[in-house]
């Protein structure tokens, strides 16, 4: 069986040293995340090569010289070994296209299906590569593997890619590599992503109803002035081209009249639209959708859910609350809501009961301390954690529902004053600048 050489820290943060015996390096990492402690770096440790003796004697060790006398040594206390960082090895940051919902469902729903079976998780991913279309996912699932098989967790491999895996769905998969329970991990990203395709299909139809209306207000305005000309053109006799009045009056407003305007807005909105969905403004956009209604409620069930999930693995596995609240709140996927949880879990100690913690908490409902509080009473705080999940999980089901509702009602309600507003300026504005040249004889 290999030897692995591992850094680490305990739950007081202290520096930890060792090796270890163990099949691989993940199976390394889990033994050690159940004595409570942090993998920082682990490496296979290469045996030294001993050259084969014919009558194998005991190997000799050289006395020093009679005539020079051997000083005496005073024992030293060895330097505490300093904490090295898993992500210090790892090659920097890529930046790549941004991967939508459906792909990364797509991605952890077979990674999960395939390390369930008993898969090695770096051959998952050479496996997946091969069956992903878009190129720049491809090669990070290629990078990732080659990190996996040098003993590096999958979830450090998956930080160096922000635009593909979001900060929750990474510290989902530490929390499941931790707990010795990755493949429920990997499922339990994979339904926030179909969630979440769901929620975003019914605002992507929204945002299209919404920039159409936008742009068709100059448009409209740009049609009313060319109906108006044409009218005009009346006068010129028959013999006139109404086509082409109409299509230089058109082309005049798009060009240097409102339309132009309404082309520029509209050019600014998209760069806008662009600039707003990048990854550096992911924290601002989570902090936006918390002053939605809807969004709001749906937003904090579901981080609750993840949060209770992960506090039951890792409970399940026997981490301190300490450690577990401050890697649990690392897998919320909201990441102001993350912070703020992680920012309680540093005032904690290791040995203040989770339920202490949830009675003080703003936001929590009600009936969650005192069901977590007959779980550590009752001594199956998992058990607990896993009713609390169930009810935030029903919670996130309905105000998705309510949110998706909500979008389509906005959509169809925008649509509607849109076309009904412009059909009326258009002919309330044609018909009387019609009459009064009428009824003025001009």
């Amino acid at each position: 069986m290999p030897q692995f050489r591992y850094e680490a820290t305990d739950t007081q943060g202290r520096p930890v040293t060792g090796d270890l015996n163990a099949a691989d390096a993940n199976f390394a990492i889990k033994q050690l995340g159940d004595q409570g402690l942090r993998v920082r770096s682990i490496v296979e440790a290469k045996p030294a090569m001993v050259q084969p003796s014919a009558s194998r004697s005991p190997v000799q060790i050289a006395q020093p010289p009679a005539s020079r006398p051997v000083a005496t040594v005073r024992p030293q206390p060895a330097p505490a070994p300093q904490p090295v960082s898993v992500h210090s090895a790892l090659p920097p940051i890529v930046r790549t296209r941004r991967a939508n919902d459906r792909q990364r469902w797509f991605v952890f729903t077979q990674l999960a299906t395939l390390i369930r079976s008993g898969i090695a998780p770096h051959q998952a991913l050479t496996s997946m590569h091969v069956r992903i279309r878009q190129k720049h996912i491809r090669e990070a699932l290629l990078s990732m593997a080659n990190d996996v098989r040098d003993g590096r967790p999958m979830s450090d491999a998956m930080r160096r890619y922000p635009d593909i895996f979001a900060p929750g769905d990474v510290g989902m998969v530490r929390v499941g590599e931790l707990s010795g329970a990755l493949p429920q991990a990997l499922a339990e990203i994979a339904e926030q992503r179909k969630d979440a395709r769901s929620l975003g299909m019914a605002f992507w139809i929204f945002w299209i109803v919404l920039i159409n209306a936008l742009l068709s207000i100059p448009l409209g305005l740009s049609l009313l002035h060319t109906m108006r000309r044409m009218f005009d053109a009346i006068d010129y006799g028959a013999d006139t081209d109404f086509f082409a009045v109409m299509q230089a009056e058109m082309t005049r407003q798009l060009t240097t009249g409102i339309g132009m305007w309404g082309f520029v807005a509209g050019i600014v909105l998209l760069i806008a639209f662009l600039i707003w969905n990048r990854t550096e403004f992911r924290l601002q956009r989570h902090t936006a959708v918390l002053g939605l209604p809807y969004h709001r409620k749906r937003a904090i069930a579901e981080s609750m859910e993840v949060f209770s999930r992960s506090l039951e693995m890792l409970s399940r596995a026997g981490f301190p609350s300490r450690s577990a609240w401050i890697e649990a709140a690392i897998s919320v996927p909201n990441l102001k809501i993350s912070n703020d949880l992680s920012q309680t879990g540093m005032r904690l100690g290791e040995r203040t009961p989770l339920s202490q913690v949830l009675y003080q908490m703003p936001g929590v409902d009600e009936e969650v301390a005192p069901i977590v509080e007959n779980g550590e009473l009752t001594g199956d705080v998992p058990g607990a954690l896993r009713q609390v999940a169930a009810s935030y999980g029903d919670r996130k089901q309905s105000s998705g529902r309510f949110a998706k509702i909500a979008a389509w009602v906005w959509a169809i309600c925008l649509g509607i004053v849109t076309g009904a507003g412009l059909f009326f300026l258009i002919l309330r504005g044609f018909y009387s600048y019609a009459i009064d040249k009428t009824m003025t004889g001009e």
